[in-house]
């Protein structure tokens, strides 16, 4: 079972952002992708420093000393699973993305990396508080048992297909399919050949 854990990110964005999305730890960027925001550290930045700007009214990059005050400037949440569930990094990609959609949408920025450098597979995402309608996400501990919550039902949903997949007679896999359209690619991921949700970025 994963385990999610959060940490808000109130100064050098782009030092983590730079982490993340380090090419050693992705394979080259292979699993990393976005949701309303391009999976690229130079045009991310940007484009979260454009939307955190316009809503807070306060610098995306902040230099002054630590208080204890500061606003959030992401939020870093990890999505870890455990080397016994023997899942590939192309799976725990698809939860990730899958997770992100169903609880952040398509309307706020959402960066997914899974790094696959360590002795477990584990996601990193990092969410910005603002959507593109200027609403804020609050982390908190009631919304971080929503966030475990739904990563639960979305791992348990894949390894009860693992398991119906060694029956007699077995039902679709648990698949992403993803379409392009130009700049605009969309991911449709199913479970029994349902689906259970979709992905969009938009440039």
């Amino acid at each position: 079972m994963p385990y999610i854990k959060q940490i808000s990110i109130h100064k050098s964005p782009k030092h983590f952002l730079r982490y993340i999305l380090r090419g050693d730890k992705n394979s080259d960027m292979k699993y990393a992708s976005g949701v309303s925001i391009t999976a690229d550290l130079d045009y991310a930045y940007d484009e979260f420093r454009d939307i955190y700007e316009a809503f807070s009214g306060k610098r995306f990059h902040d230099e002054s000393k630590h208080t204890g005050n500061e606003r959030v400037r992401l939020h870093h949440y990890i999505q870890s699973f455990d080397p016994k569930d023997n899942i590939t990094p192309e799976t725990a990609h698809d939860i990730g993305r899958e997770w992100a959609w169903e609880n952040f949408g398509g309307e706020r920025q959402v960066i997914i990396s899974t790094h696959i450098d360590k002795g477990h597979i584990h996601n990193h995402f990092a969410v910005a508080p603002y959507d593109l309608n200027g609403k804020c996400w609050y982390s908190n501990r009631s919304t971080l048992r929503t966030l475990r919550n739904s990563s639960d039902e979305i791992y348990n949903a894949w390894q009860n297909q693992q398991t119906a997949l060694k029956s007699p007679v077995a039902p679709a896999p648990f698949v992403s399919s993803t379409l392009n359209y130009g700049n605009t690619w969309v991911v449709d991921t199913t479970i029994n050949g349902l689906l259970i949700g979709g992905l969009s970025q938009y440039n």
